[in-house]
């Protein structure tokens, strides 16, 4: 089915300032999520290189076992981090097209902001 009105009918109804607002909040969230994954990966990464680097002194080469499980753990962050950068990403669609619909008036749809990308990366 389809979400267009038929031809003659009346056209579809702007969405209301809660659903932009929900959206919104859905996007940042999802920003949010991604940056916080990206900051447990990268500490898990340092502690990883540092306890690396103390296993090269004598009498602490258990250390490097330390080391590949921090690696490790980082490595196991991967597939979640894509998945919240795809939903963050879908939500800035549903975002972007919900205020599209809003601000498309009778002169046509107003100047935007550019997306912010830095939890995207």
């Amino acid at each position: 089915m389809s979400d267009a009105a038929p031809a003659g009918g009346p056209s579809p109804a702007a969405p209301g300032p809660e659903a932009v607002e929900a959206a919104r909040q859905a996007l940042d969230a999802a920003r949010e999520a991604v940056g916080a994954l990206l900051t447990v990966r990268a500490k898990a990464l340092k502690e990883g290189a540092r306890l690396r680097e103390r296993a090269e002194v004598p009498g602490m080469a258990g250390l490097g076992e330390d080391a590949a499980l921090q690696e490790r753990r980082a490595e196991a962050l991967e597939p979640r981090i894509e998945q919240l950068r795809d939903l963050a990403r879908r939500a800035e669609l549903a975002y972007e097209a919900l205020r599209s619909d809003r601000t498309d008036g009778p002169d046509g749809p107003q100047p935007t902001a550019p997306a912010d990308d830095a939890g995207n990366r």
